[in-house]
């Protein structure tokens, strides 16, 4: 499913994504919430938008991927690569992504909790 260098086709971001979603067992607003992102930008992904280039780099931190598998550019999953062209990205968006990925398992807890109290 490699594309070749340069090229994104949004069908093969928006197919593995999906694909990544599924096999964390979430949904859109899962995703939506972990990323700081609104359930309509993550719809628009899924339907073929591309996200920007930040937004890209963190979520393949956040979903522990490579940038260039997401995009279809390798067919190597993992983030072992060096991604050049992303470099001055990373560090602001490992920790965007270290506190998302807090606020949503915050956010899960206290769902949690309030089921268990009966509230909505």
């Amino acid at each position: 499913m490699k594309t070749s260098a340069g090229q994104t086709k949004p069908e093969v971001f928006a197919e593995r994504l999906a694909q990544l979603i599924r096999e964390r067992g979430w949904g859109q607003g899962d995703l939506a919430c972990a990323s700081n992102v609104s359930d309509t930008t993550v719809s628009r992904w899924l339907s073929g938008s591309i996200p920007r280039q930040p937004t890209a780099a963190g979520l393949s931190i956040l979903l522990n991927v490579s940038i260039d598998w997401l995009f279809g550019h390798s067919d190597t999953r993992g983030r072992g690569e060096k991604f050049p062209v992303m470099q001055s990205a990373v560090p602001t968006d490992i920790h965007t992504s270290k506190r998302l990925t807090a606020r949503y398992h915050a956010l899960k807890a206290a769902q949690a909790t309030a089921a268990k109290e009966g509230k909505p």
